[in-house]
């Protein structure tokens, strides 16, 4: 959905869409070692940031799963 075209109540949906940023972003800081990074844009859409998760665990040997193994059977 375009920002122009609701005026006012695009602008609270902008609003929204940053405060859940932020908070996703609070959230991962707390829980796991994640380390987030301001980058200077030079394009038309503002700043924008980096985001760089440490793996806490080994990906499961189950996954991913192998050729011909039906889709609704649990991992």
């Amino acid at each position: 959905m375009s920002r122009k075209c609701l005026g006012g109540v695009s602008s609270y949906l902008w609003m929204t869409e940053t405060f859940l940023f932020n908070l996703f972003i609070s959230i991962l800081i707390y829980v796991n070692q994640v380390l987030l990074y301001p980058v200077e844009s030079y394009g038309p859409y503002g700043q924008r940031s980096v985001i760089i998760c440490a793996k806490d665990r080994l990906t499961p040997r189950n996954y991913p799963r192998d050729p011909g193994t039906p889709a609704m059977s649990p991992l």
